[in-house]
């Protein structure tokens, strides 16, 4: 990303790495100047923002590493169990 104007697909891979706090600082200065000509990326920019601090404020907890290889291993026997009856 040598130039200063972000086409839309740029514009949207650095909406996507701000939200995990991911960007530089020069890409979200080009992020902010592409979306002040593109209302389409403004908008999602806008929404994506919304996501990120809906989910923040959500207090939502996670599985832990063992718990989701318990729960994949489970699904993988019972898919095989299936698949043996066919």
């Amino acid at each position: 990303m040598g130039k200063l104007f972000l086409n839309c697909k740029e514009a949207t891979q650095v909406c996507n790495k701000s939200q995990y706090e991911e960007s530089s600082f020069l890409e979200r200065f080009k992020l902010k100047l592409h979306t002040i000509f593109c209302s389409f990326c403004k908008e999602h920019t806008k929404k994506n923002h919304q996501l990120t601090n809906a989910i923040k404020q959500s207090n939502i907890t996670c599985l832990d590493a063992k718990s989701k290889h318990g729960m994949r291993d489970n699904v993988e026997k019972e898919l095989h169990k299936v698949l043996k009856q066919q």
